[in-house]
């Protein structure tokens, strides 16, 4: 669980700095240095199914804040109803909707699969 815990945090933070920053080849580099930096996790002896909990946190953490930022577009959209705002209102709809339905596909997976 420790693994997991570790993979939402780093998951978050990198998202929320990607959130931040504007698309650049450095946000690359941080994303595929995240992506790497629980590498080691995967040589622990007797991790068995464990070794998956560090990516899996990834990208829980990176949803996570992708929602709180769907959650602020919803607000925009009501709060200050221009036609832009609306746009991205129902953008962020379809982001949290294909969010659920992603993660929900995951876990049907990973209980079905053996």
């Amino acid at each position: 669980m420790g693994v997991l815990a570790l993979g939402i945090f780093i998951g978050f933070l990198l998202g929320y700095a990607l959130l931040q920053s504007r698309p650049t080849v450095k946000a690359a580099i941080t994303v595929i240095g995240a992506a790497l930096g629980g590498a080691p996790v995967v040589f622990v002896r007797d991790a068995g199914t464990a070794k998956w909990f560090y990516p899996i946190g990834l990208v829980l953490g990176l949803f996570l804040v992708r929602a709180f930022s769907a959650r602020s577009a919803i607000a925009l959209k009501y709060d200050k109803p221009t036609p832009k705002n609306k746009v991205h209102g129902y953008f962020a709809w379809l982001d949290l909707f294909g969010m659920v339905v992603l993660i929900a596909a995951a876990f049907v997976y990973a209980a079905v699969a053996k």
